[in-house]
């Protein structure tokens, strides 16, 4: 069958992967400053191509102090939020992170909706269902291949 042939194959990529990463031993703090460093480049080239820099420029020579501390707050619970994440990460299976992150975004929908009554349009529910429809068949199919691991070990 073409699909389970397609998905051994994935399996394989996998833990070659996993196997090549797992040798680095990254701390999450690590992970958090490698990760936000190396989205630097893209962001200094989507700022290009979008003509972001003038204004930024202009904003940074105009800011306050009240405003350079906002910033600075901004980054900080950033840079916290993706340590949790890759702390979060490291400890659970990628199903449960995977589930817990949707969670976390219907949450945020749910919340937005209700403190600051934003609309969602037709393509807004119909994208967040079918990203719950997708971690849902992820963890159904992450299941049933782990009973089937299982049952063959039992034989």
């Amino acid at each position: 069958n073409c699909v389970q042939q397609n998905k051994r194959i994935s399996e394989r990529v996998e833990m070659k992967v996993q196997l090549r990463l797992s040798s680095l031993k990254f701390t999450p703090q690590q992970c958090s400053l490698l990760n936000n460093f190396l989205s630097l480049p893209m962001l200094a080239g989507l700022s290009i191509a979008l003509g972001e820099l003038g204004p930024l420029a202009h904003f940074v020579i105009e800011m306050k102090l009240f405003d350079g501390a906002v910033v600075a707050v901004s980054c900080v619970v950033g840079f916290a939020i993706s340590f949790a994440g890759f702390n979060v990460q490291s400890r659970v299976s990628a199903t449960s992170f995977t589930v817990a992150v949707n969670f976390s975004k219907v949450v945020s929908i749910l919340l937005s909706v209700a403190v600051f009554n934003t609309q969602l349009s037709a393509g807004m529910v119909s994208g967040l269902a079918l990203s719950l429809l997708g971690a849902f068949g992820y963890a159904l199919i992450g299941t049933t291949s782990n009973a089937g691991v299982q049952r063959e070990k039992k034989e």
